[in-house]
């Protein structure tokens, strides 16, 4: 009887343990008063060369843009930067966004199709989220995200996870830089680390070493 009693208690402070721990390990930022921050400017990627785009082309008159589809909606910028459409030839969209790139291609078309409308989609944006979250990967910027846009979409934090240990991996220009900082710290929606950049990787630090066979 003393056993069962034993083994009764020992199984109510694991569960009142993990009922109180979970919610420490889990939230993100410290329970401040309400505060205003100056958000930095939101970082809208810039297209590169081998970047792989989608150009969806539309017109009032939609025999009018057939031709311009001739080789697909998908296309590979060269290593100059150009992409080449049937009929408007070689474009060069290196160092454009998205919106800049559909409006250099709707003005192209102007001439020869009436109100046309072109979408660019940049396939090759992407963020990478390793270490203690629930789902790590890669993840689309479309157009762009933050640093918690991407901790949900990957789940969020394990239980495991260290909110207090994280590095973020960027490259700038010819050179790597590394940000390390704490999720706990209100401050980082007005850091650089907010708005994320195409490629850049973020790591998760674990609160223990996880077992071979765990």
């Amino acid at each position: 009887m003393h056993k069962v009693y034993s083994y009764l208690l020992s199984l109510v402070l694991l569960v009142l343990m993990a009922a109180c721990s979970s919610p420490r390990q889990m939230t993100m930022f410290g329970p401040e008063d309400t505060r205003t921050f100056a958000l930095p400017a939101a970082v809208e990627p810039f297209i590169a060369p081998y970047d792989c785009l989608t150009i969806h082309i539309s017109a009032l008159d939609g025999a009018a843009v057939t031709p311009y589809r001739d080789l697909g909606n998908t296309y590979i910028v060269s290593s100059g930067g150009e992409i080449v459409m049937p009929i408007l030839g070689a474009i060069r969209l290196q160092g454009l966004t998205e919106w800049q790139a559909a409006d250099t291609i709707a003005s192209l078309l102007a001439s020869g199709v009436k109100q046309p409308a072109v979408q660019v989609n940049n396939e090759s944006l992407y963020v990478t989220i390793l270490g203690e979250v629930a789902k790590p990967g890669r993840y689309p910027i479309r157009p762009a995200l933050t640093l918690t846009d991407v901790i949900g979409l990957a789940g969020g934090l394990t239980p495991n996870g260290r909110r207090d240990e994280v590095l973020l991996i960027r490259k700038e220009g010819a050179s790597v830089t590394q940000y390390r900082f704490s999720l706990a710290d209100n401050s980082l929606f007005s850091s650089p680390c907010y708005w994320l950049h195409r490629d850049d990787v973020i790591i998760i630090a674990p609160r223990r070493s996880r077992r071979v066979n765990e």
